[in-house]
């Protein structure tokens, strides 16, 4: 309901304001004293007429009509000579045109046939029965509601329609679904597979690391076998090694007779000179007696050659050996697991008790 309207510059209005109460409202006066000016202003801001900017004052200033409601909305129509605006509770409406903007209809409820000028007819009394049926349904809202159950019906037929295509398709795609009635079953097996398929594969992988070891281990076994001699090469590394003492001593020997020797050739190279030919024949006796024995000791340093020789090649090959020995050791160390990555038990490794 509308409590309240303040004109301002609208007409024969400089600024007036007028209170309404509950009821009806009657607005008398002489004539020419601004009565139907105060309803042109209303109805200026309820149906956006007259157009244009003939209503302004004569005198100049800013035109606005402000109708105040019980609900406590604020509906402001103004015209300047820069704005043409609608305020609705101190928001600024765009655009219009000539059109009432939805929110002051929304707020205000007024229409043409809420409001009786002094010389209207009376209403509802000179209309004909069509216009009486069609201000009446437009009041009590049949025309809305008339066009809201049409709608209605259009859209219960589209969808009575869509429903029945839809339970066709439904009953259509029911019938191909029947060959799938066992899919369920059929994924079951199917998983079932490809678990076993998971399985099969990883015993595979499995069995073929555990080929690699028992291979790896087979050639540790081999290389392993050839340090069985060590014992025996050891024995023949000592005996050796006495020789080899042996060939020092002859070897220190043999020094001493070769200066001996050449002492006997001096000596002899002196006797030639001599006339002590008996002694000299003595000292030769001695002689052929020292060389008998050089020739022996030659003869034995030719046999201590050979044997150091031996000595040599064989002190080699202890080395070669003792070095592959490391080696293959190692190489044993580092392949052989402590546990067996099959069963987890502890591997035996060769010598343990």
């Amino acid at each position: 309901m509308i409590t309240k309207v303040s004109i301002k510059n609208f007409q024969s209005h400089k600024q007036t304001e007028f209170e309404f109460v509950e009821g009806t409202n009657v607005i008398i006066g002489e004539s020419d004293t601004g009565k139907s000016a105060i309803f042109n202003a209303i109805r200026w801001v309820t149906s956006n007429r007259p157009l244009g900017d003939a209503f302004r004052s004569e005198w100049g200033g800013d035109t606005s009509v402000t109708i105040y409601t019980s609900d406590g909305h604020v509906v402001e129509r103004v015209r300047t000579a820069s704005r043409n605006d609608y305020i609705v509770d101190g928001v600024v409406l765009g655009a219009f045109g000539s059109e009432v903007p939805t929110e002051v209809t929304d707020v205000l409820q007024i229409d043409s046939y809420n409001i009786q000028a002094q010389f209207d007819m009376p209403f509802l009394i000179f209309n004909t029965p069509g216009e009486v049926a069609r201000i009446l349904n437009k009041a009590a809202s049949l025309d809305d509601i008339d066009k809201t159950i049409a709608g209605l019906r259009s859209s219960l037929s589209q969808i009575t329609s869509e429903t029945k295509h839809a339970e066709r398709l439904i009953s259509k795609y029911f019938e191909e679904m029947r060959q799938y009635d066992g899919i369920d079953a059929l994924e079951a097996r199917l998983a079932a597979i490809e678990d076993s398929e998971r399985r099969l594969a990883q015993e595979e992988s499995d069995l073929e690391t555990l080929n690699q070891l028992i291979d790896k281990i087979a050639s540790i076994e081999d290389k392993l076998s050839v340090t069985e001699h060590l014992t025996a090469l050891a024995e023949r590394m000592t005996a050796v090694e006495n020789k080899h003492s042996k060939y020092k001593e002859q070897a220190a020997m043999h020094k001493r007779l070769s200066q001996l020797v050449e002492r006997i050739q001096d000596i002899e190279a002196s006797l030639s000179e001599t006339e002590h030919i008996d002694a000299a024949l003595a000292r030769l006796s001695k002689t052929e007696t020292s060389i008998s024995t050089l020739k022996e000791l030659k003869e034995r340093s030719i046999i201590l050659r050979r044997l150091i020789s031996e000595i040599v090649r064989t002190t080699n090959a202890i080395e070669r050996a003792d070095k592959e020995i490391k080696r293959l050791a190692d190489e044993y160390k580092r392949l052989m697991p402590d546990t067996c990555p099959l069963c987890g038990a502890a591997m035996r490794k060769k010598g343990d008790a």
